[in-house]
């Protein structure tokens, strides 16, 4: 019982190690999806002014082919970071549940294991208390008849006794 007990209490203890090694690489790819999010809308501003400037007659079209490009990739360097995250957000709720799952089947296993053990304790106490009531010819497992039988029987002599001469 104490084994089960401390594989269930190891088996928690692995969980939330487990469940919170996934978090944290949950937390930093939300971390670098933040970071990606805030540079491709800052190349994304900078790829409009950029427009903005070449419609003005001061910059370059050469300046704002670049500022877009670079926006582009940067929105899709946010994407991936995205994608990244919700995959990591997939991989600690998977992580959970599995956990969870076995620290279940382990303390179904225990329960069931203290449930034999108590029924087992149950049948040999029934099994005492039956047996306290029962005369000393049924422990023998003898029936009244032949227990009445082997009282009225004289007791054997040994061969060097001899029974008394009538």
């Amino acid at each position: 019982m104490k084994v089960a007990a401390n594989k269930a209490i190891e088996a928690e203890q692995a969980a939330a190690v487990a469940v919170e090694a996934a978090g944290k690489i949950a937390r930093e790819r939300a971390a670098a999806e933040k970071v990606a999010a805030d540079k491709a809308a800052s190349a994304l501003a900078a790829a409009e002014k950029a427009e903005q400037d070449e419609r003005a007659g001061v910059g370059s079209p050469g300046a704002t082919k670049a500022a877009k490009a670079k926006a582009k990739a940067e929105q899709e360097a946010a994407a991936k970071a995205k994608a990244e995250r919700a995959a990591a957000e997939k991989a600690v709720a998977a992580q959970a549940a599995a956990e969870k799952a076995a620290a279940d089947k382990l303390a179904a296993k225990q329960s069931a294991a203290e449930k034999a053990k108590t029924e087992a304790d149950e049948r040999a106490r029934r099994f005492l208390d039956e047996s306290a009531k029962r005369s000393p010819a049924q422990k023998k497992g003898l029936t009244e008849a032949e227990a009445a039988e082997t009282s009225a029987v004289p007791p054997l002599t040994t061969t060097h006794e001899q029974p008394p001469e009538a």
